[in-house]
C-alpha cells in the first residue's frame, strides 16, 4: 500500500512551523525579560528610598551642617560633662600586722601581738569645672589584735573637699572638712567623735619643684570619759574635750624618677581637763621623704621616711619637771601593682621613744603586709 501526502498539506505544515513556533519562543523570552525588568524595578526602588533616607538625614545646606557639627560637640561635652560629674572610687583592703610592742610598754616588758586591718573606702570625685574638683567619701577601718583586744577600734570617717586651681593650675588651694567616730569596743572610756577642718595649698612653681602647707583644727568629745578637776576627780557631766591646732609646711623635689619631699609640723593640744594639765602639750615634728618608681609603668613603687618628734607638756610631771617625749622613726614602704584593680603593699616601721617619764621609755617594730582592691 502506498501513501501519498498532498502538496497543498505539507505547505501548510511548513507554514505552521515557521510562524507558531517562533511565536511560542518569542512569548517565553517576552516573559523572561518582564520579570527581569521587575527586579531591576525594584532594586532601582530600593536605591531610590535608600538615597532618599541618606538625603533626609543629610543637611542640605552650610547653616545646616554647622547646626549638626555644633549638635555633635555639644553632645559630646555632655556627655564629658556627665562621666566627670559621676566619678567614683571604690577600694578595699586586708593587712596583717606583726607588731613587737603594741601597747608602749617600756623596756623590757614589751610582748608582742597580731593584728587584722579591714577597710573599705567609698569616693566620689566630681570634676565641675577644669579648675574646680571636688571629694566626697566614706572610710571604715576595723582594726582587731589577737591578744590586746582593748586596743582594737572601728574608725568611721565621713570627709568632703573643694579644690580650686588658679594661675594656670599652678596653684591649688583646698579648704575641707571630716567627722570620725572610733570606737574602741573593749575600752568604751577610750571611744570618742573628732571634727576637723582644714585649709591647705600646693604650689607647682616648676615641673620638679613644689611646696606647700596646711592649717588644721580639730575638736575632738570624748564618749564616755570625763574632764577631772585638779584634783583628779571627775566632774560630773563634763565630757572630756581636747582642741588641737596643727600647722605644716613642706617642699618636694623630683629628679628623674626619684623625688625627696621635707616637711616640718607643728601642733598645740588643749584639752578641758584640768589635772596637771595633763593632755595640754606643744609638738614639733620634722620629716624627709623618700620615694621612686621602679619596673615597667612604676609597677614597684618605695618610699623612706624618717622623723623626729619632739613633745613638751606645758605641766605635766615627769620627776622634778615638767614631761617630755622625744621619739625617732623609720618607715619603710613598698607598694606593687598587679594590674589596675589590685596592688600588694608591705610597710615596716621602727619607733624608738624616749622621755623623762618612764612610761615614755620604749621600743616598736612593726610589719604590715596587705592587699588592695580598687574598682
Amino acid at each position: 500500500m502506498k501513501f501519498y501526502i498532498k502538496a497543498p498539506s505539507l505547505l501548510f505544515f511548513l507554514f505552521s512551523l515557521l510562524f507558531v513556533y517562533p511565536s511560542l519562543t518569542y512569548a517565553q523570552t517576552a516573559a523572561e525579560e518582564a520579570r527581569e525588568q521587575i527586579e531591576l524595578e525594584r532594586e532601582r526602588r530600593k536605591e531610590e528610598l535608600e538615597e532618599m533616607r541618606r538625603l533626609q538625614e543629610k543637611p542640605k545646606t552650610a547653616e545646616e551642617v554647622l547646626d549638626m557639627l555644633k549638635k555633635r560637640a555639644e553632645e559630646r561635652r555632655a556627655e564629658k560633662r556627665r562621666r566627670e560629674l559621676l566619678q567614683t572610687r571604690i577600694s578595699t583592703g586586708f593587712t596583717y600586722q606583726v607588731e613587737t610592742n603594741p601597747t608602749s610598754a617600756v623596756q623590757g616588758s614589751a610582748k608582742d601581738d597580731f593584728a587584722f586591718e579591714e577597710t573599705l573606702n567609698l569616693n566620689w570625685t566630681p570634676k565641675f569645672t577644669p579648675n574646680l574638683s571636688g571629694n566626697a567619701g566614706f572610710s571604715l577601718i576595723n582594726f582587731d589584735y589577737d591578744n590586746n583586744k582593748t586596743l582594737s577600734t572601728r574608725d568611721y570617717t565621713i570627709s568632703g573637699d573643694i579644690t580650686y586651681r588658679l594661675l594656670n593650675g599652678k596653684l591649688a588651694i583646698t579648704p575641707g572638712t571630716s567627722y570620725q567616730w572610733l570606737i574602741y569596743p573593749k575600752a568604751e572610756d577610750s571611744s570618742y567623735e573628732q571634727s576637723k577642718y582644714f585649709l591647705q595649698f600646693t604650689h607647682y612653681f616648676t615641673s620638679k619643684w613644689n611646696w606647700g602647707g596646711k592649717y588644721e583644727y580639730t575638736s575632738k568629745d570624748y564618749d564616755h570619759d570625763l574632764a577631772r578637776n585638779s584634783s583628779q576627780t571627775d566632774i560630773k557631766d563634763l565630757i572630756r574635750n581636747d582642741t588641737r591646732h596643727t600647722g605644716e609646711l613642706w617642699i618636694k623635689r623630683f629628679i628623674g624618677k626619684y623625688s625627696i619631699k621635707v616637711k616640718g609640723k607643728s601642733y598645740r593640744n588643749k584639752s578641758n581637763d584640768e589635772y596637771q594639765d595633763f593632755n595640754d602639750y606643744d609638738a614639733h615634728k620634722g620629716e624627709i621623704t623618700l620615694s621612686a618608681g621602679f619596673l615597667e609603668q612604676n609597677k614597684l613603687y618605695l618610699s623612706y621616711t624618717t622623723d623626729f618628734e619632739v613633745k613638751q607638756y606645758f605641766a605635766r610631771v615627769a620627776a622634778s619637771t615638767a614631761r617630755w617625749d622625744q621619739a625617732l622613726s623609720h618607715r619603710l614602704s613598698a607598694n606593687y601593682t598587679l594590674n589596675k584593680y589590685s596592688k600588694l603593699n608591705y610597710t615596716f616601721t621602727h619607733k624608738k621613744s624616749s622621755s623623762n617619764a618612764g612610761t615614755g621609755n620604749f621600743e616598736d617594730f612593726t610589719n604590715k603586709m596587705g592587699f588592695t582592691l580598687n574598682f
